[in-house]
């Protein structure tokens, strides 16, 4: 009986192994067809210096664009360079952008976006984690149509909402100590708010000027006896130095609070902070009108309005500070670190 059944076993065998052979080639032509027809989108990334924020903007972005490109038979590549906080590298990353034939551009923070503007000739520009692009001189106006053939979102902190909450948590505390660098656009336009927020809250504001990474420790020791709580606004130099300004904080037992969500991440306690993912899934948005014929200059500036509260839960153990029930009210829309 085995032996009468073996042949018929192997001449299903071969009309499986000829139909798997035609089902394959016929995939392999289908793709091959797909990829001649796919047409591929260039787009550089410029950043000026890393940032947990940053990579969150480009998490957003990209997660967008996969899926605009997967529904368009697009494939989309990048360049993503990183100036590591040093303008001359900087200048180097844009002119190379001048050569190179990516489709747009995407600049993050506001000194890539100086540079980048200032440089780059006919080329769309889209920058995002800047917290005042009129103030930097990127556009005039928020609203279209722009000089330049640029446009953004802006990530201006929700510091109202912010520093009320400060005082809700530390209704005792007078003087908040501030680092920030003069030299920075956006950290200048920041200030100017912050002043006038903190004095609508009762907190007296001590500045502490600093002109590069290295000035940080040194201010940070020089201010923190003198304040009850250390605040870091929206500032490149100040928020590049987040763990050695949390360490010595925490050594003083002086809350440390922040602008930004990748800077409670790393050490601070909390705060109310611009979602960059989101930040990230608009510039993305604004790229995809690009890419499908709109001018840059034409589309609006506009400012990443979800906000959410970011908590270190790990430092308010190291502080010896219970979670305020007060958190409760965000419940939806809270994030942990541990």
């Amino acid at each position: 009986m085995m032996k009468n059944k073996s042949p018929l076993l192997i001449l299903a065998f071969v009309f499986f192994l000829v139909l798997a052979t035609i089902y394959i080639l016929g995939e392999q032509k289908t793709k091959k067809a797909t990829s001649s027809n796919m047409k591929t989108v260039k787009i550089a990334i410029n950043q000026f210096i890393e940032h947990p924020n940053l990579d969150q903007v480009i998490e957003g972005f990209k997660a967008t664009l996969i899926s605009w490109g997967n529904s368009n038979n697009i494939k989309i590549t990048y360049d993503i360079k990183n100036a590591s906080k040093d303008i001359k590298t900087m200048l180097s990353i844009v002119q190379n952008n001048n050569r190179g034939n990516s489709d747009l551009i995407l600049t993050l923070t506001t000194p890539s976006a100086q540079v980048t503007a200032k440089g780059i000739k006919g080329k769309p520009i889209i920058f995002a984690a800047i917290t005042d692009p009129i103030h930097a001189g990127l556009v005039k106006s928020l609203e279209s149509p722009h000089e330049r053939n640029i446009t953004g979102v802006t990530d201006s902190a929700p510091y109202e909402q912010q520093f009320k909450l400060f005082k809700k948590v530390f209704p005792d505390s007078k003087t908040i100590g501030v680092l920030h660098n003069p030299g920075e656009a956006n950290s200048e336009a920041s200030l100017k708010i912050i002043r006038r927020i903190a004095k609508e809250n009762a907190f007296k504001i001590k500045e502490v000027p600093v002109s590069n990474i290295n000035d940080v420790v040194l201010a940070t020791k020089s201010l923190i006896s003198d304040i009850d709580l250390l605040y870091l606004p929206a500032d490149n130099t100040v928020v590049s130095s987040i763990v050695a300004i949390a360490k010595i904080a925490k050594a003083k037992k002086v809350p440390l609070l922040a602008s930004d969500e990748g800077s409670v991440k790393d050490g601070a306690l909390f705060t109310l902070g611009v979602n960059y993912y989101s930040s990230g899934v608009e510039a993305a948005k604004k790229a995809i009108l690009i890419l499908e014929g709109t001018n840059a200059s034409a589309i609006h500036v506009t400012k990443s309005e979800s906000v959410r509260l970011i908590v270190n839960s790990k430092s308010f153990e190291k502080y010896g500070i219970p979670i305020p029930e007060s958190f409760n009210k965000y419940i939806d829309n809270i994030v942990y670190y541990k």
